[in-house]
């Protein structure tokens, strides 16, 4: 991992501390609270660090072995690669994993880190997903659970609330997606799922459907990322290519 300028794109630095460890992908995120720009969060074992580019000082946020004593050093913690914390760097939910046979995640947490305290978990033992996120607000977590067709809570991708209650559908795939605010200031689950371009509240799972991905010539077939830009309540990015366009 490295550091390039934004503006001019010159290279700055590496960081070492965000070497994979074990295998394991220390998922860097940048704090996007506004009071600490230089530090970068990232995951080591059953660790919530951060490392301050500004000196490469490195510092543990919060050892979660304490809370969970019962997972062994086999265990460690993740987002999936792909979750992120709150807008504010508040809220964060992580799985434990087994590193070793059977390697499932065996439950699922929600972590405060302006009170240092879990606020809520759950076993997902044999109910793996495949990422788990945030909301913007930190008021809900989106849970990437695989399609079984089975019906119930662990069937495709569901919404809870922040203390793990309230389990919503969201789709029924495992989309690329990203949270954001409808125009009332819902919060949502923006996706593409069964050919459309749709969103979910995540309060209630009423979902809405936007446009059909064969109204673009099926480039939506290829849809790459679908953020709703922060706090900008309605509005949304769909980034899609093909052979033939990009949009």
């Amino acid at each position: 991992y490295v550091v390039y300028d934004a503006n001019s794109f010159t290279y700055i630095k590496s960081i070492s501390q965000l070497l994979w460890w074990n295998g394991q992908d220390p998922e860097p995120r940048w704090d996007t609270s506004g009071s600490h720009p230089t530090w970068i969060y990232y995951r080591k074992d059953k660790q919530l660090r951060y490392v301050d580019i500004a000196d490469n000082s490195d510092h543990l946020v919060h050892d979660f072995s304490a809370d969970f004593p019962s997972y062994g050093s086999s265990y460690y913690t993740y987002n999936g690669e792909e979750g992120v914390s709150s807008v504010d760097s508040r809220y964060w939910v992580f799985m434990i994993r087994n590193a070793s046979s059977p390697y499932q995640a065996v439950r699922l947490f929600t972590y405060d880190k302006t009170n240092d305290q879990v606020v809520a978990s759950k076993d997902i033992t044999n109910y793996t997903p495949n990422n788990v996120s945030m909301s913007q607000s930190g008021n809900y977590i989106y849970v990437a659970y695989d399609w079984t067709g089975s019906g119930g809570e662990f069937d495709g991708p569901h919404a809870y609330t922040r203390n793990l209650t309230n389990p919503v559908k969201i789709c029924s795939g495992i989309p690329h997606a990203s949270t954001g605010y409808d125009k009332q200031g819902n919060e949502i689950v923006f996706f593409m799922d069964s050919d459309y371009i749709s969103f979910t509240r995540m309060d209630n799972g009423q979902r809405f459907n936007l446009y059909y991905q064969g109204d673009m010539g099926w480039d939506g077939s290829n849809l790459l990322h679908a953020p709703i830009f922060g706090t900008k309540k309605g509005w949304g990015l769909v980034s899609t290519y093909s052979g033939q366009n990009n949009h």
